[in-house]
């Protein structure tokens, strides 16, 4: 009896697409920005800088992603539109009747699964440094608005 094949994803030895770019990413250090330490670094610095647009970002950018690795291969991928729904209760509940079929869709699924969370999570908070007017502020609007609020004392004394 002839065993059946095994799929190319599945063969020992055989590297993919996302085998290799993970290898990289974990390997790579120096001053590429892709080494793995600035980019944690920056991912980290940008859900932190605007929660909304990472969400957002993460939203769209998994989407497109989902929905090209998962076309032509997964009869319930028809429409960005059903990628959109399978991201965004990957990002939450994690219910639907979409799953990933194939090796991308499962790395796209993973990531959007580990992450997800913790940006919608923090997708209503403030930007940072939102709450400290001193970040928030240019040194010319805070000059400015140092020298209203000295108008403003002078008037209200005046009157009072």
């Amino acid at each position: 009896m002839k065993a059946a094949p095994v799929p190319p994803a599945r063969r020992r030895g055989g590297l993919d697409l996302p085998t290799l770019l993970g290898m990289y990413l974990f390997a790579s250090h120096g001053d590429s920005p892709l080494a793995w330490p600035k980019l944690k670094n920056s991912l980290r610095d940008a859900a932190n800088k605007d929660p909304l647009d990472s969400l957002l970002l993460t939203v769209a950018g998994g989407t497109l992603l989902f929905y090209y690795a998962e076309r032509g291969h997964n009869e319930r991928i028809q429409s960005p539109w059903d990628a959109l729904e399978y991201i965004s209760t990957a990002l939450s509940v994690g219910y639907s009747q979409i799953f990933p079929v194939t090796p991308g869709g499962k790395a796209i699924a993973s990531a959007v699964m580990a992450f997800g969370p913790a940006l919608a999570a923090k997708a209503l908070d403030a930007p940072a440094g939102a709450d400290d007017p001193s970040v928030a502020l240019t040194a010319e609007q805070l000059r400015v608005q140092k020298l209203i609020l000295e108008k403003l004392e002078k008037l209200a004394s005046a009157v009072g």
